[in-house]
């Protein structure tokens, strides 16, 4: 069960937004580090999504095909 109101201490009320990519900004190889990194994680969502497109494609002809 999920309460109605969550009370946070007053020091977490007051404080302001914290910026979780700060270290970026201030270190240029960790910067490119995560660049690099981002990049090999976008180009691995790409092929999954395009090969899975193709395959269930695939199936799909297969499955009509067949009369099912």
């Amino acid at each position: 069960m999920v309460p109605d109101v969550i009370v946070l201490p007053p020091a977490f009320q007051l404080s302001g937004p914290v910026n979780l990519f700060q270290h970026l900004k201030r270190d240029p190889y960790a910067k490119a580090d995560a660049l690099q990194k981002f990049e090999v994680v976008r180009d691995r969502l790409k092929r999954l999504l395009i090969y899975r497109h193709d395959r269930d494609l695939h199936a799909q002809r297969e499955c009509s095909a067949d009369g099912r």
